[in-house]
């Protein structure tokens, strides 16, 4: 267990860092994303005609996976925030009279919209929240809400609307899935056929 906790951190400092090299940023294959997942509580799937394209530095969304469908002119990123650390040290806190520490399991309520209004470029957006029966049997998670964003940020550049899915399960990782596309006709489309790509391991 404390090797895969190890593999796990170093696997999340790579991927990292490779969305902090440069302006045009560094690919991340396939293979280290799904191990990275998968140790962090999560099955990734590549959708078919997807290949890997570059994770690139932004200050709005850090992301682990850029995917691109060439022929289609759409793009998916990935990003995955570990929760385990934080709660363990949220936990011990809380047995203290002195905790300030607020509860990692509730930070993805105001994190969503918080990322949907930078993508926006600080236009109002309306986070929807999926039905508990589609969380548990699609994503197996705790909790999963989507937005439509017409993009106003550098995170955007080169795609005009995207639709943002920010996953959540207690005590193991938020995850947040944003489907890029220059053609708001085909977005829903295009995004339906990867809706799945990522989700939760039911093991966890």
């Amino acid at each position: 267990m404390k090797f895969k906790l190890i593999a796990a951190a170093i696997i999340f400092t790579t991927l990292m860092s490779f969305s902090h090299t440069n302006d045009k940023g560094k690919i991340v294959k396939i293979r280290d994303f799904h191990l990275f997942a998968n140790e962090t509580g999560l099955m990734f799937a590549m959708p078919p005609g997807y290949t890997e394209t570059y994770v690139k530095n932004n200050s709005e969304l850090p992301y682990n996976l850029a995917i691109i469908d060439t022929l289609a002119g759409f793009e998916i990123r990935y990003s995955v925030f570990p929760l385990k650390k934080d709660v363990k040290a949220y936990n011990k806190c809380k047995k203290t009279n002195e905790c300030k520490m607020s509860n990692p399991n509730e930070k993805y309520k105001t994190k969503a919209k918080a990322y949907a209004l930078k993508l926006s470029g600080g236009n109002k957006v309306e986070m929807i929240q999926l039905a508990k029966d589609i969380v548990e049997k699609e994503f197996i998670a705790h909790t999963v809400s989507t937005t439509f964003i017409e993009f106003k940020s550098p995170f955007g550049k080169g795609y005009k609307y995207g639709q943002m899915i920010y996953l959540h399960k207690n005590n193991v990782a938020d995850a947040v899935i944003i489907f890029m596309s220059n053609d708001k006709t085909t977005l829903a489309t295009n995004m339906n056929k990867a809706y799945h790509s990522l989700v939760y391991r039911p093991d966890n």
